[in-house]
């Protein structure tokens, strides 16, 4: 049996427990009306329907009796989550699934090896800033429809029109005025934290230390003592974007292992 419990307080008390800030699942919840559940076997779930079926995220490691447990409870499940507390290899779980991503969180101690001499500079965008932002749209975003959201203009259109400029920023590094990357940081007030969900940098500037750099950066400008930085959502395949994690001072904080549900008449391991 399950029950629907406080979803605030269980980030919060998640947070105390493990020293770990959800950011990306907290953002998916708030935004999706994603639900969290506590099962007599004190089991904590969040349930969150993007559209196409229920993926449900369990606090727990992977068992298949807990795979069917889920199923039984969550029958319009299309995929579940495993959450693990630090690194778990990929190699472990091959066998299961090759879906693995990794939320990192920045450790307190910049990386001094980085050279802080780049040939680019940072700008955190402000209402001045707009054609800046076209400039990269038209760049490197010119496929996506004029209002589409992840042009960066629109992004930032809806945050000066929600006057969240303390919760939302745009990051440009550029060169000779010519934007090569950005950054899109995100603040949860509640739990005093910075989350970097989106790092770009332009094919052209990619393999060159530009967004171990930049990010470097970013960190700098948003480091407080009573804040947690965190880098999201970065597949365990993507050995750039970890890369770039990990020479800017973070380290692994949380492992989550995606499972899809089998259909009716296949096996489950």
């Amino acid at each position: 049996m399950i029950v629907e419990t406080d979803k605030k307080e269980f980030f919060k008390n998640y947070a105390k427990t493990t020293g770990v800030v959800l950011t990306s699942l907290i953002a998916d919840c708030n935004n999706f009306n994603g639900r969290v559940y506590i099962d007599n076997q004190d089991r904590y779930y969040l349930s969150i329907n993007y559209g196409a079926g229920e993926i449900i995220t369990v606090f727990q490691l992977y068992s298949i009796d807990l795979y069917n447990d889920i199923l039984n409870q969550f029958p319009d499940t299309v995929s579940i989550d495993f959450i693990y507390n630090g690194y778990i290899k990929n190699e472990s779980i091959n066998d299961i699934t090759n879906n693995l991503n990794y939320d990192y969180k920045f450790q307190g101690i910049l990386n001094s090896e980085i050279k802080t001499n780049q040939p680019f500079k940072v700008k955190l965008i402000t209402e001045n800033d707009i054609e800046l932002l076209n400039q990269y749209d038209d760049l490197y975003l010119n496929f996506l429809p004029p209002h589409h959201m992840a042009r960066l203009a629109n992004n930032f259109k809806y945050i000066a029109e929600a006057k969240k400029f303390d919760e939302h920023k745009i990051y440009i590094a550029y060169i000779e005025n010519v934007p090569i990357g950005f950054i899109l940081a995100y603040f949860f007030p509640e739990y005093f934290a910075w989350s970097f969900a989106t790092i770009e940098i332009a094919k052209d500037y990619q393999q060159k230390g530009y967004g171990a750099a930049f990010l470097t950066e970013v960190t700098k400008e948003n480091f407080k003592p009573e804040y947690n930085l965190y880098y999201t959502g970065v597949s365990a395949d993507n050995i750039a974007s970890r890369k770039t994690a990990e020479k800017s001072g973070y380290i692994i904080a949380t492992s989550r292992m995606s499972v899809n549900v089998k259909k009716e008449g296949e096996q489950t391991k």
